[in-house]
């Protein structure tokens, strides 16, 4: 126990410091995230799912608790259904990336396609905290926008991709996240009614 308590803090400081050099300093992170040896299951535990549960418990704490937009049964509901549905978000984006790498010169390789999704990612799960307060959003939008820069700049560490062909696959892999998110809200609102919509 006493081991164990010793230990947590050590690996809290690991990971706060890796998001804050990833925000930063993102183009010399993601060199070293390309050669670390982690399993998806680890990814997932240490760092997508808990991220990944930031916007939704935002969101219902403001629509449901703060403003009282929707009921807290159906704000608790879309937040657990959202929050499953970014989880199979990150890796099915990562299959659709590291299919789309190998189209721009780069090296089809899923494992390397989850880390970049889940880390680039890091921004704009991040800024699902604004959420909080519904005028708050733009900023929001804005660490959404910084996670697409973090995606173009690790495309060609993580994928292999030319530069110069580094901006297009962005593009390409954004607009398959972009379909996705549509899908998203579609399944969202279909299981618990347009009131959810905003919960996405």
């Amino acid at each position: 126990m006493d081991v164990d308590m010793a230990v947590r803090p050590l690996r809290e400081n690991e990971f706060l410091r890796r998001l804050k050099a990833l925000l930063l300093s993102p183009r010399r992170v993601w060199g070293a995230l390309a050669v670390e040896d982690s399993t998806p299951i680890g990814l997932y535990l240490r760092h997508v799912a808990p991220l990944a549960a930031i916007p939704p418990v935002a969101k219902l704490l403001s629509w449901s608790l703060l403003f009282g937009f929707i009921s807290f049964g159906t704000g608790a509901a879309a937040a657990v259904l959202a929050w499953a549905l970014s989880l199979a978000g990150v890796a099915v984006l990562a299959l659709i990336a590291a299919r789309l790498a190998r189209y721009f010169g780069g090296e089809e390789r899923f494992d390397r396609a989850l880390k970049l999704i889940a880390y680039a990612a890091t921004a704009s799960w991040l800024g699902g905290v604004f959420r909080l307060v519904p005028v708050l959003g733009i900023l929001s939008l804005l660490a959404s926008l910084y996670s697409v820069y973090l995606l173009y700049s690790g495309a060609p560490q993580l994928l292999a991709i030319p530069a110069e062909r580094a901006l297009p696959c962005t593009a390409a892999i954004i607009a398959a996240a972009l379909a996705l998110y549509v899908a998203c809200a579609a399944l969202l609102t279909a299981v618990l009614g347009v009131g959810a919509l905003g919960m996405t």
